[in-house]
């Protein structure tokens, strides 16, 4: 199918028996296509529901998710919801199409569960297709002159295995930590495309806000932070009130003028805010995890880093702010302190003794901390304890044009790892057109201006 948006009824066992939706290559199916949308008919709403308490545990834990995403959409615009945006756009979307005519589809039973989600696609209309794990959908499909599609083959997830199955590899894990001599150290990316080894980030490209919604934003904002009420003392004791309380004329003359500037700030903000976000979306977190799957303490654990290509790898976020600069909205200026004639005694301190306290085997520390222009940095734990799973993020910053495309590596060893454990994903910056109400721009913005956002509209 040649088109840049496809509409697909997604059958139940989709949600349950393939890979998440939201990463499987639909370009395989649709070349062409730049926005998928996953519709959810009402009868398999019903259906999840139904086998949230299943005894299965795939279907169980999958319906359930399913479910919660579902949710999610039904409180979105159009009852919809972004779940990826890049490389092209999927959204799932709750169905909203009228009760089926049933007179008009004789060739459907409506007693049929696969019929009823077919008469629901026929009803819907704007040329929706039919994807299903199961033949028999398909076929019914057809025969209402819906075009059906089936998953390709590596879209499915593993067989599942029986109880019986479970049970005995869960035996024989057990057994392998505790006669294992050396750890077993497992580590990945959490953001990877599963078919690629690739991470996709959007840097968004957005329209400036127009000069009307500044001025709403900026007096919304003002209003949150309105100027303290302060006043010079007027009697005899105003050239001491510095030190007997109360404020000075200069005092109030510069929190006037610090305010004044407050105002210009926050105008000067939400009109670069545009520009703001594009700069910020050069620098992202990548996160991974460290898993010791084993009896055995990793000894020496240490976590290397590695990069290649116009990009650096930062320390924490105060070097992200002082390299590509801070969403975060201007601070209103302090009011000023009203000192007094105790002000100038220091505070009585309690003697005490310093003691340097043993640092925490378990702890995380740099070994190499990243420095301006860094590609590469280390962390390291004395002891990695058995069972322990460890999460942290890699921040980097790409300093070159869009796209940008690179390699990220980790590397883990320990004095008592049998190896080296070597990790690769490629990493592709890329720019991509945006609106202000696009779910993955709203997620970059501090909280108290995301709503600020959302009242405007």
């Amino acid at each position: 199918m040649a088109s840049e948006l496809v509409e697909i009824f997604i059958d139940t066992n989709a949600f349950i028996q393939l890979r998440d939706l939201k990463d499987l290559p639909w370009r395989d199916i649709f070349p062409d296509v730049k926005q998928v949308n996953l519709i959810v008919a009402s009868r398999v709403i019903e259906e999840l529901d139904k086998f949230k308490n299943s005894t299965n545990n795939r279907k169980r834990d999958r319906s359930r998710l399913a479910l919660k995403l579902i949710e999610s959409a039904s409180k979105g615009d159009g009852y919809s919801l972004l779940v990826r945006s890049t490389p092209i756009e999927i959204r799932i979307v709750i169905s909203n199409a009228p009760p089926p005519d049933w007179s008009k589809m004789l060739r459907l039973d409506r007693s049929k569960p696969d019929d009823q989600l077919v008469a629901e696609a026929v009803t819907y209309g704007n040329e929706a297709v039919l994807f299903s794990y199961d033949t028999g959908p398909r076929i019914r499909a057809r025969l209402a002159n819906i075009k059906a599609f089936e998953p390709m083959e590596d879209w499915h997830l593993p067989k599942e295995k029986t109880d019986e199955q479970r049970k005995i590899t869960e035996l024989e894990e057990n057994l392998e930590r505790a006669l294992a001599s050396s750890p077993k150290i497992i580590t990945g990316f959490d953001r990877t495309d599963e078919s690629r080894s690739k991470i996709e980030i959007s840097v968004p490209i957005l329209d400036e806000l127009d000069t009307n919604a500044v001025a709403r934003l900026t007096a919304a904002y003002l209003a949150q932070h309105p100027p303290e009420r302060i006043t010079a003392r007027q009697d005899h004791l105003h050239l001491i009130s510095n030190r007997f309380g109360g404020y000075t004329e200069g005092d109030v003359e510069r929190y006037e003028r610090d305010y004044s500037a407050f105002r210009k700030n926050v105008d000067r903000y939400f009109q670069e805010l545009n520009n703001s976000l594009y700069r910020i979306a050069h620098a992202n977190c990548i996160s991974y995890f460290v898993e010791n799957d084993s009896g055995v303490s990793a000894i020496g654990l240490r976590v290397e880093v590695g990069l290649t290509g116009a990009a650096m790898l930062l320390a924490d976020k105060h070097a992200v702010d002082g390299l590509a600069g801070s969403l975060l909205p201007p601070a209103p200026p302090q009011k000023p302190k009203s000192r007094t004639a105790w002000d100038g005694i220091p505070p009585f301190i309690s003697p005490h003794v310093l003691r340097n306290e043993p640092r925490d085997p378990t702890r995380f520390v740099w070994f190499d901390r990243p420095d301006y222009e860094s590609k590469k940095s280390a962390l390291q734990c004395e002891d990695f304890r058995a069972t322990r799973l460890w999460r942290d993020e890699i921040i980097l910053l790409v300093v070159s044009d869009l796209p940008f495309e690179g390699i990220i590596e980790l590397n883990i060893s320990a004095t008592n790892l049998s190896a080296p454990v070597d990790v690769t994903a490629a990493i592709r910056f890329a720019e991509h057109k945006a609106d202000w109400s696009d779910e993955y721009v709203r997620r970059m913005l501090p909280s108290g201006i995301r709503t600020l956002l959302e009242q405007q509209n």
